[in-house]
């Protein structure tokens, strides 16, 4: 009985994932969308799975003989995995269970259950962060997100520059202020930055040299998303928005 009912629910969960269900959620711009509507995964020409999904990276040294994701199983269920954003929540969980029960008797509870944390995390993060993953947008999300990626990376270029030296602190500020997403530590910095002429060079030199090098943090980070989105955009034949 319990055979049957497993086997029902991998049926369920394999038409889900080719054809997708009906269900009105928001996309990654805050608008409504039919998860049907969301498109499955391609892995870019010259990028593998394992790259697709961010697990190309060495495990030799942490577990004997390493973690194999190009393994036939795993590549299976990483390609399962380009339908994430189609699935409700409970075919969600249901794919994650598959993941979990295959992987674990594949490999074992440490190898296959180290995989298997790693590929689950992927999908939560594919599910609550798709903008991570351009290949998993739709069109519409695919530009929006390489607008925002885009804008931001500029902006963190503007304010490392703008936190180099004590006369532009306080154009810093004003930048930081006008940027309602920044978070509190920007701010923080930003106000110290502001009263720095006040304040022990030591202290000064200190803040701003730590405001410089996280504002490059920040604009590595985005604008290396920004260029992932626009060699999607580039794949799909969709102009550069400018």
């Amino acid at each position: 009985m319990l055979d049957t009912a497993h086997t029902a629910e991998d049926a369920e969960l394999d038409q889900a994932l080719r054809e997708g269900i009906h269900e009105v959620v928001r996309d990654a711009t805050g608008h409504p969308a039919d998860r049907m509507s969301f498109p499955v995964g391609r892995v870019p020409a010259g990028q593998t799975l394992e790259q697709f999904w961010h697990v190309d990276f060495p495990y030799a040294h942490w577990v004997g003989g390493g973690l194999d994701y190009s393994h036939f199983e795993v590549r299976a269920l990483m390609t399962d995995m380009l339908s994430v954003r189609r699935l409700s929540p409970a075919l969600l969980q249901a794919l994650l269970t598959r993941i979990k029960d295959r992987l674990t008797a594949a490999f074992g509870p440490q190898q296959g259950g180290m995989m298997a944390a790693v590929l689950i995390a992927r999908c939560q993060q594919a599910v609550t962060q798709p903008e991570d993953f351009p290949g998993l947008l739709s069109d519409d999300e695919l530009i929006a997100v390489y607008r925002l990626d885009s804008g931001l990376a500029k902006d963190f270029g503007a304010f490392g520059g703008g936190a180099q030296t004590v006369n532009r602190a306080i154009d810093f500020r004003k930048k930081v202020a006008a940027r309602a997403w920044l978070p509190r530590w920007i701010r923080r910095l930003a106000a110290l930055a502001e009263v720095g002429k006040r304040a022990k060079p030591s202290v000064l030199g200190w803040s701003l040299t730590w405001a410089q090098t996280m504002m490059g943090v920040g604009y590595a980070h985005f604008s290396g998303r920004a260029s992932a989105c626009k060699d999607e955009l580039n794949r799909r034949n969709l102009p550069i928005p400018q």
